[in-house]
């Protein structure tokens, strides 16, 4: 039986406990484990066989990695395999409250230089395939430095540093914040400062104002305003890997602008069309909930006190009334 077969064996034993076992001078996951361990520890994945990954570390650094992995809740045992005698045993273990239902063995092995050595030899065509994964990885580590550096510059503690970490790379997608966390209002701020700060002090633009992704830039002509577009637009590509989306237009003022949810003109703010859709479907689901006695007046007032303060600034007198009213 192969080294890597044991491994095997002993992963199917303790389906979803990580496996580490001792091999050399060093502790080593093989397969499924490797993968998630690169994904939760940043431990470099190399080749055990013919697409199955392995991840390794020093014997001396065992505590220091088993720390790690329990911090992130999951499941592991450490076993000592012995080759004079054959003999295995555990040496520890933790029950944690997450399993690895990772499935895949690898990673993508394009990206993986001993894998096309090992069994792509020399054929160009995959050679090239490689090199441009190659590339692309390098290009998605650099923006994960520039990320972290980028709140480096503003936060200096570590332990918020390692906080914002954990929550950014914790979520789903690998470009953007989740919606709905908290903290995702803060980050837009510290990330895109990066462009307030080129549009206010390099393009020494007057009027220009932001509210998370949403932004507003001011100028006198629609040459300095399709030039204003054009470094805005390179800035962002170049220095935060961001793109303009497509409701971005360049438009007369008096027109009037969409910002925040309001149409906003020189002499009145409004709400618009899509708002007031919104509202009025919210104010007529919570009126029909009132009448079936589900929820009284009181607590409806509670589930438009966004709404209203949405509506307060507004120059919306006649919908209001129109909309509400009181018990």
């Amino acid at each position: 039986m192969s080294f890597s077969k044991m491994i095997e064996l002993l992963q199917n034993k303790d389906k979803g406990k990580i496996i580490l076992i001792n091999s050399g001078a060093f502790y080593i996951a093989r397969g499924k484990d490797a993968v998630l361990l690169n994904k939760i520890l940043d431990l470099k994945v190399n080749c055990m066989e013919t697409e199955i990954c392995k991840v390794g570390f020093p014997k001396n650094s065992l505590e220091k990695y088993t720390k790690l992995i329990q911090e992130k809740g999951y499941s592991y045992i450490v076993y000592n395999f012995d080759s004079n005698t054959s003999k295995l045993t555990i040496l520890n273990k933790y029950n944690g409250n997450k399993l690895n239902n990772t499935e895949e063995n690898k990673l993508n092995c394009y990206i993986c230089s001993n894998t096309v050595k090992m069994y792509k030899k020399n054929d160009k065509y995959i050679q090239a395939v490689a090199d441009l994964y190659k590339e692309e990885k390098e290009i998605e580590e650099k923006n994960k430095i520039k990320e972290k550096n980028n709140s480096k510059r503003k936060i200096k503690d570590p332990k918020i540093i390692w906080l914002i970490k954990e929550i950014i790379y914790s979520q789903k997608r690998e470009k953007g914040l989740e919606i709905g966390n908290y903290t995702s209002q803060m980050f837009a701020n510290i990330y895109l400062n990066e462009i307030d700060q080129f549009i206010k002090h390099k393009l020494h633009i007057k009027y220009y104002c932001r509210y998370l992704d949403d932004s507003i830039v001011i100028v006198k002509t629609k040459k300095e305003a399709k030039n204003a577009l054009k470094e805005i637009q390179k800035f962002l590509k170049e220095n935060l890997q961001l793109e303009l989306n497509k409701k971005t237009q360049i438009f007369k003022n008096k027109q009037g602008v969409n910002f925040c949810g309001y149409k906003i003109n020189e002499y009145r703010l409004k709400i618009r069309d899509k708002g007031k859709r919104k509202l009025k479907k919210k104010v007529k689901k919570l009126k029909e909930q009132i009448k079936l006695g589900k929820i009284t007046s009181k607590e409806a007032h509670k589930y438009l006190a966004g709404h209203m303060g949405y509506i307060k600034i507004a120059n919306v007198k006649n919908l209001a009334d129109k909309i509400f009213y009181n018990e």
